[in-house]
């Protein structure tokens, strides 16, 4: 009961480490029963408080230590609304008090309930493919969408979010307005929806799918963070390997296996060289028992099954491709499926299952952990079934029901003895080979791993050595267990996978094999026995074949979704389990029509607009452009469709394996162009700028933005004052126009050495505003005094973003994604997250690997090999000054290399090619990209021009940043004001942005 307990309590830990911690939603008085995470995942788990429900051959609470029974219902879709559980049982909407109690119905639907959610005690259900509601005051189900076929719902208090099409392939639905495609699953996380579309993570605030919804802005990168952040969950600054940590009756979780048990770290260790001679080997005689657990193992390794579609392995490693015989069990971890092979599916069920592409193999996957089949076992259940075990185990409770081997060594190892490794990785030892000496010659395993058993021999005459098993396994942290009850493991022979020439009671003739191909309508189906000169039988209508039924002798021709079902024949054995395949030839999707380039309003369009026809890969599409329809005989697309004069286009489109497409129609008129020409000043932006095209009668917006310190002055229209405006819209466009943008500074500047008019006003107003300026005195600038090196890389940590707090010894992340942890442990918790390359931190002490850091308001330590720290680079820079930090950082990140090496001379004036080369070489080390807006021009003076600057004096030339003199010379040694380089700042910030 203990053991049973904590392993419970973990399993509530890993639910709210994904999961919001209530496990259900109270927002402005919109309150649901449960999470759709969890709903759409069976709803077989749900946390409130302190209490855990979830269902495992019945519904269950947990609280504490303590776990008691609530129902003896298999239930679904768990909802808890006022002290009330609410499951469903097939068609049935049941409920329960939360503390216990009589069961009672609620109502009844007329199909199964796929999906449920109670909402301000009313009920949203999903059955039959489609959506209801049902109130307990009207007491009768109404559909509230109009979609059919909907395969998910997600309830929000904006309105409900349907999915569509195929698995891994949905369509998402807002208030029945289609809105994105290709999606392979998505959930509500936090006032946003989480979306995968193409391998990739997104989301999408909640409020946007319901309210002028576009993917092109309002699809943002995924950076959700709930109770714990995704990020932090899984330690993306840490070594991660694949764990096998989940059981229906113990839950455990350790991330840094997932990688290692993946494959992506690998022990590397020497092969010895094999002696060719033959060495003579004994086998010695084994119990009966270990044979029976060998037996066992064999049979979830030996197992051959063809899949009729392609199934998707484990974590996305690859796929096991349609009508391809592989042997053993597929690897998975299906929790919440109940699918583990073995322990709630038999091996006959997966056999069977396999041969019908309408069955839950084909129809769900287990999406536990990683994705995976949804019938599949995982190591620790391989070893299980092979120990005959009545209920599975994990890597850390194997250890519970086994004896560990005093003698920790290879020579100690006996047929059907186990190594484990807590939280990592547990094989089977399935042979032993002996010399003539007694001496273990040869050691072999057998294991479940991705993405499909593996059998390994290791010793003479093998690739693998006995040191490379000694390396992996013994010197690895595995250990050797046994169990106990070995001799009392039965066997029992399986049809599915008959052993040695077993005879089998039940055992049939093998299932027919299909070899399906595609041509251009349809598909054909050949069909194979493995037992030579068994008859094939077959029926196309659906009913069940017989030796009086079709026979057949030639590839079957398919131009519809069709049921195939065959049977073999022969003497050997009675007739074979029926191949129940679903052949399937779908209408292939009509063809979209679209503008590639070119203006368009409506069907309205520019002359040379490019018009671009899509389908799916694989399929050809046929179009006119004479308003005829088109046929398979007609003109291919192959490329942008380019309009000159008015056209109707008709489209279809054909695929092999599917049906023709509904034809697609668009008409486009060619319309007269007109330009406006957009510019802005000094100090703000016009967009769009330069020449626009607008079509006749059009419209276009121009957006005018002040940048910091500035506001409009005035905006002028065809050479007209409109004021100064923050946007303008030329309507009904009949003409070619003009629109000029022009600013003024708004700084208020407390020095009285800086006054409007003279040339340097507008850029000490830009940097002052910016913060990156401060006056030598409250009252002055003192705009002639001349720049040192110090004053200028504290002007550009302060454009960088530096934290203004910093003092002298500082830190420089490396990478991105890193966790600021509560202790110097990789053990301890994420205080927080740094998600940028080259962010600064203050160090504040050290403790042994580890360095104490202060970001913003997070304090902890951050691992020494993911951080670099000033280490006293220049002997005459020391702590406390203005500028100390910054200079760090500069050293830190490249920026600056010093003087001679060892020395910094911050209080020297910098000179102007310094200057450059020092903002070049930020641009380099942020990512900060500089235009070339003029072409180069060599000043007067290039051979004064040191060789490693110039590169970044000309980039800043090409770029508007510096233009020389005004005599044609750089100056490249000579020195800078402090109002130069403050007008330098401006232009550098105006061309990078």
């Amino acid at each position: 009961m203990l053991r049973r307990t904590i392993s419970l309590m973990m399993a509530a830990v890993l639910c709210m480490c994904i999961l919001p911690a209530s496990g259900f939603a109270r927002e402005n008085g919109w309150e649901t029963g449960n999470s759709d995470l969890n709903i759409q995942n069976g709803g077989v788990m749900l946390t409130s408080g302190e209490d855990f429900y979830f269902v495992q051959e019945g519904i269950f609470v947990q609280n504490g230590e303590e776990v008691r029974a609530l129902s003896a219902d298999d239930a679904k879709n768990l909802n808890l609304y006022k002290e009330y559980i609410y499951y469903t049982i097939g068609q049935q909407v049941r409920r329960i008090p939360a503390q216990g109690g009589k069961t009672e119905c609620v109502f009844e639907a007329d199909n199964e309930i796929t999906q449920l959610y109670v909402i301000n005690g009313s009920f949203l259900y999903l059955s039959g493919g489609k959506v209801y509601e049902y109130s307990a005051k009207v007491k009768k189900p109404a559909i509230i969408s109009k979609l059919s076929d909907v395969r998910g719902l997600i309830p929000t208090q904006y309105g409900n979010l349907c999915l569509t099409g195929d698995i891994f392939n949905y369509t998402l639905w807002a208030k029945d307005k289609q809105l994105l495609w290709g999606v392979s699953s998505c959930y509500t996380d936090s006032g946003y929806l989480a979306v995968q579309i193409d391998n990739e993570n997104y989301m999408v605030s909640l409020d946007k799918l319901f309210s002028g919804f576009k993917a092109s802005s309002d699809l943002l990168d995924y950076k959700i963070h709930g109770t714990v952040s995704l990020a932090s969950v899984l330690d993306p600054d840490d070594a991660n390997a694949v764990s096998e940590y989940n059981d229906n009756n113990e839950l455990q979780c350790d991330f840094k296996a997932l990688l290692r048990e993946a494959g992506l770290y690998e022990s590397k260790v020497s092969l010895m060289e094999n002696d060719t001679t033959p060495v003579a080997t004994v086998t010695p005689t084994v119990s009966e028992g270990q044979n029976n657990i060998v037996k066992r193992a064999r049979q979830l390794t030996e197992i051959q099954w063809t899949p009729l579609e392609d199934i998707t392995q484990w974590g996305y490693y690859g796929t096991f491709k349609a009508e391809t015989t592989y042997t053993g069990i597929p690897y998975g971890q299906p929790v919440n499926s109940n699918g583990y092979i073995g322990y709630g599916v038999s091996i006959g069920t997966f056999a069977s299952a396999v041969l019908d592409n309408t069955s839950k193999f084909y129809t769900s996957y287990s999406t536990y952990n990683k994705i995976a089949p949804v019938f599949s076992t995982d190591c620790s259940g391989y070893v299980s079934y092979a120990w005959g075990l009545t209920k599975r185990k994990t890597t850390y409770s194997l250890t519970d029901v086994a004896e560990k081997v005093g003698d920790q060594s290879l020579y100690s190892l006996q047929v059907g003895d186990c190594l484990n490794k807590e939280s990592s990785h547990v094989v089977l030892v399935s042979k032993l080979i002996y010399d003539i000496f007694g001496n273990i010659i040869g050691v072999q395993t057998m294991e479940e791993t991705p993405v499909i058993t593996r059998v390994t021999d290791y010793g003479e005459g093998q690739t693998r050595s006995l040191a490379s098993f000694q390396s992996y396994y013994l010197s690895n942290g595995y250990v050797i267990y046994r169990n106990p009850n070995r001799d009392s493991v039965t066997y029992t022979p399986n049809p599915a996978v008959p052993l040695d020439g077993e005879t089998v009671v039940g055992q049939k003739e093998a299932v027919p094999k299909s070899q399906t191909t595609s041509f251009i309508g349809g598909k054909s189906v050949a069909l194979s026995s493995d037992t030579q000169g068994a008859a094939i039988y077959y029926t196309l209508n659906g009913s069940t074949p017989t030796v009086s039924s079709t026979p057949y002798n030639a590839p079957i021709t398919v131009n519809d979704t069709t049921k195939l079902r065959a049977i073999a024949v022969s003497g050997n054995f009675s007739d074979s389990t029926i191949l129940e395949y679903t052949v399937k030839v779908p209408q292939l999707a009509t063809p979209t029509v679209s503008i590639a380039s070119g203006l368009n309003s409506g069907n309205l369009v520019s002359s040379g607009t490019q018009i671009k026809l899509n389908s799916i890969n694989g399929a050809t599409i046929y179009y006119t452009l004479d308003g005829s329809e088109p046929t398979s005989a007609g003109v291919v697309y192959t490329s942008p469709i380019t309009l000159t004069q008015d056209t109707t286009i008709k489209a279809i489109a054909v695929a092999p394996g599917m049906k023709q497409s509904e034809m697609a129609t668009a008409a486009y008129r060619i319309g007269v162009e007109y330009s406006i020409t957009a510019s802005a000043g000094t100090g703000g932006s016009i967009s769009p700028s330069g020449t626009s095209s607008v079509l006749a009668t059009g419209s276009k917006t121009f957006s005018i933005s002040p940048s910091g310190g500035y506001a409009v002055s005035d905006v002028l229209v065809d050479g007209v004052s409109v004021g100064n405006v923050a946007s303008y819209t030329f309507s009904n466009v009949n003409t070619d126009h003009t629109i000029a943008a022009s600013f003024k500074s708004t700084a208020q500047l407390p020095f009285t050495d800086v006054s409007a008019g003279q040339w340097f006003c507008d850029a000490v107003s830009f940097v002052y505003a910016k913060g990156l300026y401060k006056g030598t005195a409250e009252t002055t600038f003192s705009p002639d005094m001349t720049m040192t090196r110090g004053m200028f890389v504290t002007v550009l940590g302060r454009f960088a973003g530096l934290p203004s707090d910093l003092t002298s010894g500082i830190g420089l992340v490396t990478g991105a994604g890193v966790n600021i942890r509560t202790g110097p442990s990789t053990d301890t918790e994420a205080a927080g997250i740094i998600s940028n390359k080259n962010t600064v931190v203050q160090v504040t002490s050290v403790s042994g690997d580890w360095y104490g850091v202060k970001y913003a308001a997070v304090t902890g330590y951050i691992r020494k090999d993911l951080i670099k720290v000033y280490n006293g680079n220049y002997s005459d820079l020391t702590a406390g000054q203005y500028f100390s930090p910054y200079v760090e950082w500069s050293a830190l990140t490249g920026i600056a290399d010093g003087v001679a090496g060892t020395t910094f001379a911050a209080e020297s004036n910098i000179s102007r090619e310094h200057m450059c080369m020092l903002l070049y070489n930020y641009s380099v080390a942020y990512g900060k990209t500089l235009p070339a807006t003029t072409v180069k021009s060599a000043f007067s003076d290039d051979s004064s021009i040191s060789a490693e600057a110039k590169r970044a004096v000309y980039a800043f030339q090409q770029a508007g940043v510096i233009n020389g003199m005004g005599d044609g010379t750089f100056l490249p040694q000579g020195t800078a004001t402090r109002a130069q380089v403050a007008q330098i700042y401006m232009n550098f910030v105006n061309a990078v942005g």
